[in-house]
């Protein structure tokens, strides 16, 4: 066995993801810790090191709050943590997805002409296909982490996505617009185009009695502008079929990988098993399966425990007013509250080797305990990156 691969096998799971692949794609239910797992994923490799970005799809500023922001742009931004252990000080960079500036650069990007370029950014219905249209938000998605992929200013390109059934509008994006803008498929677009290229773009704007005609239905104005927005669009299917192309390759190589996560319940764990199936399908990379808010078992409680909190309760000096009811009361609920408790340890630990058995011994599998409260500081994302690289072995 070589060097690199004795220190990769001393090196913990979620570290060798971030040693080995310069894409990690975070994926699975909402309100599993996604953008936290993101935003923690981005600063234990800036910690190690690498040149490092996070970027979110996620409108809703979750990754602000995970890395307890105030303001946060589409616009790259700097952050600098200190190590809790060494002190010393690491940078990485964090951005929220720009739709329509993404879709504007694609296209100055994918466009020769620059007459052509401005008519397509200022005609009314590029403005709706840029920001309204179904996937764009998706597939601009995967033209920014390509684009900061392909400039080669980061070692690791941290992406965190919406909940599963949008990420996979996201996975799906690059095929999808392949099959759009496809030879082989009829769609709208292609038959549009080809079929007022035979009658000709000039003859129909100066045809009045045919105008006259369509303007009883949208209006002769907005169907002259979807006339060039056709014509002028035509100029950039075979770039954007290209970038799809690469963007597809790019998820299915070596250089990215998937950490698929869900919280400990049945359903979670089902939705996050469910996207595990559409990543073998789609021949994407898995790199690890996190379980996210693990309840871990507490100390023995039995009535000889509860007896001792209210004995303690009588010892509490702001307490000795409390009847002798009250204080037996509490230490009832108390011993009710332990005990619903253990039962969600339970179903936790067998959820978790439900999961063991249905995930492929390749695979990793990581279950972090919950916290206490919600991680909303740098400091706190450290920790939780500690504990996704060495999670406590009672959470398994």
């Amino acid at each position: 066995m070589n060097e690199n691969a004795t220190a990769a096998n001393l090196m913990s799971a979620i570290d060798t993801l971030i040693s080995e692949h310069r894409v990690l794609i975070c994926v699975g239910p909402g309100g599993v810790g996604k953008t936290t797992t993101s935003a923690a994923l981005a600063l234990r490799a800036a910690l190690s090191g690498k040149r490092t970005i996070v970027l979110t799809v996620d409108p809703a500023h979750r990754l602000a709050n995970a890395l307890g922001l105030n303001h946060f742009s589409s616009e790259e931004q700097v952050i600098k943590i200190n190590d809790l252990e060494s002190k010393k000080t690491a940078t990485f960079s964090a951005m929220m997805l720009d739709t329509k500036r993404t879709f504007d650069a694609l296209i100055e990007r994918h466009t020769t002409d620059a007459t052509v370029r401005d008519r397509i950014l200022n005609n009314p219905f590029y403005e709706q296909a840029s920001s309204r249209l179904a996937g764009s938000q998706e597939y601009m998605a995967m033209e920014k982490l390509y684009e900061l992929y392909s400039s080669g200013r980061f070692d690791l390109i941290v992406l965190d996505t919406p909940p599963t059934v949008h990420a996979l509008d996201f996975l799906n994006a690059p095929q999808r617009l392949m099959d759009f803008l496809g030879h082989s498929h009829s769609n709208l677009f292609t038959r549009s185009t080809r079929t007022l290229g035979k009658v000709g773009f000039g003859f129909l704007r100066a045809n009045r009695i045919l105008l006259k005609g369509i303007s009883k239905f949208v209006g002769s104005e907005v169907f002259l502008s979807l006339l060039d927005f056709l014509k002028d669009f035509q100029s950039m299917y075979e770039g954007f079929k290209d970038r799809a192309h690469q963007v597809k390759e790019l998820l299915a190589s070596e250089e990215a990988a998937f950490v698929v996560l869900s919280g400990p319940e049945q359903a979670s764990i089902a939705e996050g098993l469910f996207f595990r199936d559409v990543l073998e399908d789609s021949d994407m990379p898995m790199g690890a399966y996190v379980v996210n808010r693990v309840r871990r078992a507490l100390g023995p409680m039995n009535a000889d425990t509860a007896s001792s909190f209210e004995t303690w309760l009588q010892d509490e000096q702001s307490l000795l007013s409390h009847s002798k009811e009250d204080k037996e009361q509490t230490a009832r609920h108390v011993l009710e509250r332990y005990e619903q408790y253990a039962q969600l340890v339970q179903k936790d630990s067998a959820s978790l080797q439900s999961l063991t058995n249905a995930l492929s011994t390749s695979i990793p599998l990581i279950a972090v305990p919950d916290f206490d409260e919600d991680i909303h500081s740098l400091e706190g994302l450290q920790v939780y990156g500690e504990r996704l690289a060495n999670p406590p072995t009672d959470a398994h």
